[in-house]
C-alpha cells in the first residue's frame, strides 16, 4: 500500500472511530480511545530477549495505542526500566515520525513530575524503542474506578504536581494533547515521611511548538483530529491548531471527573461527545453530583480551566498551580485571568524561540502586547501579595492550619542539636500539615533525596541541597530566612515561576553553597552581584533565564566554576572566550545557534570536561577536530548536529572514557544506527538518538 493509500486509510478510521456507538461496548471505551492513532497487532518481546545488546525483556507491563511497554532489565548495572517499542501494523512515515517525536519530546523534558527517557534505538534495524524510567504504581483512571471519586484534598495534592509538570513542558515549547487518566501515573509514598508522587506520561501525540521540528508540523496540521473525546478542547474537536490552553481545557476536564466522578461530557458516541463540548454548557460539580457542596473556589477555577474560548481560560498552568496551592493551604483567593495576547507565549524568555514563528507584521503587535502583559503581570502579583499578607493575618480558626500561618510568618525552620551519641546534627522541622511541603533535600553524598516534610535530620558534616517548589516562593518570598547561615551547599529553583532576584536577597548568607541552579527562572544580571558574596561557588546554572553572557562576565568565581550552564544566554562568546584554557570545568551545556565555529572551538581547550550538551549545535564532520581534544569526556550530546556516523565512528566514539553520546540523527540511515549500537555496545545513546 503507498503512502497516499496509507493515509487515506488511517483517515477512514478516524472517521469510523469518531461515529462509533457503544453497542460493542462502554461509552467510555468509545469516549476514552485516543483518536488519530493506528491500533493493531504490536511488535512481540518474548521474556529473556536480549535487545541492542543491552537490555534483557523480563515481562510485558502493558499496551497502548502506539506500541506495548515491558519491564527490562539494563544489563550492565542491573537496572530496572521500561521499554516501549511501536506496533508494527502499517508503520508508515507518519507512524514513524510520531514515534519519533515522542522519544524526542520524552527526552528533552526534565523535570521530577515527568518519565525520563534513557535511550533510544531499533530492534533489528527495524522495531523502534525507547528506554525509560520503570515507575511503579497506578493510574489515575484506576484510582477513579475504584473510588468513584476523590476528596478535594486528594485532587489538589495530584494536580498541583501536574500542572508543575505541564508548565515545564509547555515551557520548553510541548503540548500534550491527550491529557487523560490513564496518562497521569500514580506513585505511592516511599517512606512516611514523603508523600504522593505524580508522572505524566505518554506524549505520544505531542505536538513540539519549537522551529527546529517543523518538518513533523505534518503530523499534527490542521483538519486532523487526535485525542480523547472525553477531555478534548472544543478547538482539538475541530481540528484546529491547538496550543498550551487546549492542555488547560483537558486537565479541567480531568479534575472535574475527579471530583464528581464523572467527567462534564459524555455522549454515546465520539462525535456526539465532541459536540456537547462546542455547544453544551458545563456543569457545576454540584449539578454533576446531585447537590453535593463544594468550595466556591474550586467552582471558579474549574470554570475558568473549561472556558469554551481559549482567550477566557487561564493562560498557563501555573496560574492554576498558583490558586491551587493557594487553595490547598485555606488562602481565600479569588482565581483572576489575565487578557491574552500573543506576548503570552514568549513571555518567558525560555520560550523566546517561538516568536521567530509571528509574521513581519504582527512584530508591532507583539511590542504592544508585551507592554500590557507586563503591567497586568504586576497588577496580578499586587493582588497576590494583598492577599498573602491578609493570609498571615488570619486566625487557626479560620480554616488555616497553625502550620502554614507559622510558615507564613516565617518561623524557624532548623537547628544544631546532638544526637543520642553526642553527634552535631542539623534538625529541620517542617511541620506536620500533610500536603505542606517546601520540596526536596538532597544529600549530595549519598545521593539520596527526602521530601521536605515532618522531621528531618543530618549530619552537621553532610553536605545538603534544597530544591524549592514553585509554592513556597509564591506562599512565603522570605523563605531563605527560615534557615540557618551556611546549612546548604547547593539549592535548586529549576523553572521556578515564582523565583525574581528579590528571592535571593538573603542567599549569601549561605557561605557554604558551592551549586545554584535557577535554570528558566526570571532572574538578570542583578544575580551576579549576589553570587559574588558567595566564596564556595564552583557550580552555576543559569541557563534559559534574563541574564546574559556579558553579565557573567563580572562573576568573580567565573574561571573557577566546574559546572555551568548558560543555553540560551545572549553573548555565550563572551563566556568561551574568558574561560578558554580552563581547567576547572567538568561539565557545561550552551546553545551555539549564535556562535561561529571558531566559538565552538574554544570548548577544545577545557581539558578536563567530563559532561557536554551543546543545544542547536551545527556541527560538521570538522569539529570533530577539537571535540577530540576533550580525552576526559564522558557524555557528549549535540542536538541538531550534521555529524556522519563515518566521522564519529573513527573520532568521538573511540575517546577512551566516552560513556553517552547523543546526537539528531539527521543523515543517518537506520543501518548506520543499527552498527553503532553493535560496535560500540558499551557507549549509551541518550536523548535524540533516531534517525530523522
Amino acid at each position: 500500500m503507498n503512502e497516499a493509500n496509507k493515509q487515506e486509510s488511517l483517515g477512514a478510521e478516524s472517521q469510523a472511530e469518531i461515529h462509533a456507538d457503544a453497542s460493542k461496548g462502554s461509552v467510555f471505551d468509545v469516549n476514552d480511545r485516543t483518536l488519530g492513532l493506528t491500533y493493531g497487532p504490536a511488535a512481540e518481546l518474548s521474556p529473556g530477549q536480549i535487545v541492542s545488546e543491552k537490555y534483557k525483556v523480563l515481562d510485558e507491563l502493558g499496551r497502548g495505542g502506539m506500541g506495548v511497554v515491558y519491564r527490562v532489565e539494563q544489563i550492565t548495572l542491573g537496572r530496572i526500566l521500561a521499554m516501549k517499542t511501536l506496533n508494527t501494523r502499517e508503520v508508515s512515515d507518519v507512524t514513524w515520525r510520531r514515534f519519533q517525536v515522542e522519544a524526542k519530546t520524552a527526552a528533552m523534558l526534565d523535570h521530577p513530575n515527568l518519565i525520563t527517557v534513557h535511550d533510544c534505538g531499533l530492534i533489528n534495524g527495524d522495531i523502534p524503542f525507547f528506554v525509560m524510567d520503570y515507575i511503579e504504581g497506578t493510574t489515575l483512571a484506576k484510582l477513579i474506578k475504584d473510588k468513584n471519586t476523590l476528596s478535594i484534598e486528594e485532587t489538589l495534592t495530584i494536580f498541583i504536581q501536574v500542572c508543575f509538570a505541564l508548565a515545564y513542558a509547555h515551557g520548553m515549547g510541548v503540548i500534550h494533547r491527550d491529557l487523560k487518566p490513564s496518562n497521569i501515573m500514580l506513585v505511592p509514598p516511599q517512606s512516611d515521611s514523603s508523600g504522593l508522587s505524580v508522572r505524566v506520561v505518554d506524549f505520544g501525540i505531542a505536538k513540539l511548538t519549537d522551529e527546529e521540528i517543523q518538518p513533523t508540523q505534518a503530523l499534527t496540521r490542521t483538519g486532523e483530529i487526535f485525542g480523547s473525546p472525553l477531555y478534548m478542547s472544543p478547538e482539538q474537536c475541530l481540528g484546529k491548531p491547538v496550543d498550551h490552553r487546549s492542555d488547560i481545557y483537558s486537565l479541567g476536564c480531568v479534575m472535574f471527573e475527579c471530583l464528581a466522578g464523572v467527567p462534564p461530557f459524555m455522549g454515546n458516541t465520539a462525535l456526539s461527545t465532541m459536540m456537547q463540548h462546542q455547544s453544551s454548557d458545563v456543569p457545576t460539580l454540584k449539578e454533576a453530583t446531585l447537590g453535593k457542596e463544594f468550595p466556591p473556589a474550586i467552582e471558579k477555577i474549574l470554570r475558568l480551566m473549561l472556558e469554551k474560548n481559549p482567550e477566557s481560560r487561564y493562560q498557563d498552568m501555573k496560574s492554576i498551580a498558583r490558586d491551587l496551592s493557594l487553595l490547598q493551604q485555606g488562602v481565600s483567593h479569588h482565581p483572576q485571568v489575565l487578557t491574552p495576547t500573543k506576548a503570552e507565549i514568549v513571555a518567558r524568555n525560555h520560550t523566546r524561540h517561538i516568536a521567530q514563528t509571528l509574521s513581519a507584521g504582527a512584530l508591532g503587535a507583539l511590542v504592544a502586547g508585551l507592554a500590557v502583559y507586563y503591567l497586568m503581570n504586576q497588577q496580578l502579583a499586587s493582588s497576590y501579595q494583598a492577599g498573602f499578607d491578609e493570609a498571615q493575618s488570619l486566625k487557626r480558626s479560620e480554616g488555616i492550619p497553625a502550620e502554614v500561618i507559622e510558615n507564613a510568618n516565617g518561623g524557624p525552620i532548623s537547628t544544631i542539636s546532638v544526637d543520642k551519641n553526642g553527634r552535631s546534627i542539623r534538625v529541620f522541622d517542617f511541620g506536620s500539615t500533610k500536603n505542606f511541603g517546601m520540596g526536596y533535600i538532597y544529600a549530595m553524598d549519598t545521593g539520596k533525596t527526602y521530601p521536605a516534610k515532618g522531621v528531618l535530620s543530618f549530619p552537621i558534616e553532610q553536605p545538603l541541597r534544597m530544591d524549592v517548589e514553585d509554592k513556597v516562593i509564591v506562599t512565603n518570598p522570605k523563605f531563605l530566612l527560615r534557615f540557618n547561615a551556611n546549612e546548604f551547599a547547593g539549592m535548586r529553583f529549576r523553572f521556578n515561576f515564582g523565583v525574581g532576584d528579590s528571592t535571593f536577597r538573603y542567599l549569601d548568607r549561605q557561605k557554604n553553597l558551592k551549586f545554584l541552579d535557577v535554570t528558566g527562572c526570571e532572574v538578570d544580571d542583578q544575580l551576579v552581584e549576589t553570587l559574588n558574596k558567595l566564596p564556595k561557588l564552583d557550580g552555576l546554572r543559569v541557563g534559559r533565564t534574563n541574564m546574559t553572557g556579558k553579565g557573567l562576565l563580572g562573576l568573580k568565581r567565573l574561571n573557577q566554576l566546574k559546572i555551568l550552564n548558560i543555553s540560551a544566554l545572549p553573548n555565550q562568546s563572551d563566556v568561551l572566550r574568558k574561560l578558554r584554557g580552563s581547567t576547572a570545568l567538568e561539565e557545561l551545556r550552551m546553545s551555539a545557534e549564535d556562535l561561529s565555529p571558531q566559538d565552538l572551538s574554544i570548548v577544545g581547550t577545557f581539558k578536563n570536561l567530563r559532561k557536554v550538551w551543546i543545544d542547536k549545535a551545527k556541527l560538521s564532520d570538522t569539529d570533530t577536530n577539537w571535540i577530540c581534544n576533550l580525552r576526559n569526556l564522558e557524555n557528549f550530546t549535540a542536538l541538531d548536529s550534521n555529524l556522519s556516523y563515518s566521522a564519529v565512528s573513527k573520532t568521538i566514539l573511540k575517546l577512551p572514557k566516552l560513556r553517552e553520546f547523543g546526537i539528531k540523527f539527521k543523515a543517518w540511515s537506520k543501518e548506520d544506527v543499527a552498527r553503532l549500537q553493535k560496535e560500540f555496545p558499551k557507549i549509551g545513546t541518550t536523548n535524540d538518538n533516531r534517525p530523522n
